[in-house]
């Protein structure tokens, strides 16, 4: 029996306060896009900032275009110097849709082991779309279920991990998700469920975001996982597979390096995107885009306009 999943909907780093971009009808005019003053290396923050660093390229601003971008929020980090280089309304609180998978995949894998077997006990019939169709009794693996919640964001994967993790509690998954959140540095984030479901107590910020996916790409299996266009996986018994394929249209896409990550959308949230991409000259940034109509258009021109206006040295 096989069943298909397709897609149907994605530190306060902050070094310096940033020149507030000015939105005139769709376009952001931002005449000093970003700060290279001395950034944060590790999350525990201590005393060693990249300016004392060695052999450590530093991104510089080439020129000061105009780049338009039709987003609620968005920010691009230099990966290598934790330099926020464009950004707008980076520190408004906002739903982030399925993005919150990313911290449930970080805390169960930080809480249990990829070979252990999780029973299904609870009925997902209410959980909404993206799902696999879990069933009462079904016996899968851990690392199975985390593919499921990071390639087609399946939202009963991540409810069934949330269970098993928090040991029947949801609610102290819940907990484990919010104390995780405030130990990396997200200042402004709340998680109420591990889906991303549209709650008043469901929210981030574009900044603690970017904290989120620097912790999550240097998670071996989270950086494996989000760069797969599909993949089949099976219950315990090898009897029930499941074809996953990725909600990352930009997985592939000629036009850009992606090192993956995640997408949400959620009524309330609209197009959420986090990902992770390498440029021409072998830099790796990282974007964040809230409240957008075109994730996978507004990316891309994310990352062209880095292209064209800052190098490094």
């Amino acid at each position: 029996m096989r069943r298909v999943i397709m897609p149907t909907t994605i530190l306060a780093f902050i070094l310096m306060v940033l020149t507030t971009s000015t939105l005139i009808g769709a376009k952001i005019l931002a005449p000093n896009y970003f700060s290279t003053g001395p950034s944060i290396l590790n999350l525990n923050r201590n005393v060693t900032t990249v300016s004392n660093a060695p052999k450590v390229k530093k991104p510089t601003a080439k020129t000061d275009s105009d780049i338009a971008i039709n987003a609620k929020s968005y920010l691009v980090l230099d990966r290598e110097t934790l330099t926020p280089l464009v950004s707008y309304n980076s520190s408004e609180k906002l739903p982030l849709a399925s993005i919150t998978k990313l911290m449930t995949a970080i805390v169960t894998l930080e809480n249990s082991k990829l070979e252990e077997i999780v029973g299904v006990k609870n009925n997902f019939s209410q959980v909404p779309e993206n799902k696999l169709g879990l069933y009462v009794g079904e016996k899968i693996s851990v690392e199975n279920l985390l593919y499921a919640a990071l390639i087609p964001s399946a939202n009963d994967a991540a409810e069934a991990l949330a269970y098993y993790v928090g040991k029947g509690d949801y609610n102290a998954f819940i907990k484990m998700m919010n104390d995780k959140a405030v130990e990396i540095g997200m200042k402004d984030t709340s998680f109420s469920n591990a889906v991303g479901l549209d709650e008043m107590s469901n929210y981030s910020t574009v900044s603690d975001l970017a904290y989120l996916a620097n912790y999550a790409i240097d998670k071996e299996f989270i950086a494996n996982a989000v760069i797969l266009k599909e993949k089949t996986i099976t219950d315990a018994s090898g009897v029930v597979s499941y074809n996953l394929k990725s909600t990352n249209q930009l997985l592939g896409d000629p036009d850009i390096q992606i090192l993956g990550l995640k997408t949400g959308t959620t009524p309330a949230a609209g197009e959420c995107l986090v990902s992770v991409e390498k440029l021409n000259n072998g830099q790796e940034i990282l974007t964040v885009i809230l409240g957008s109509s075109d994730r996978f258009g507004d990316t891309k021109k994310l990352v062209r306009w880095i292209e064209e206006n800052v190098s490094w040295r």
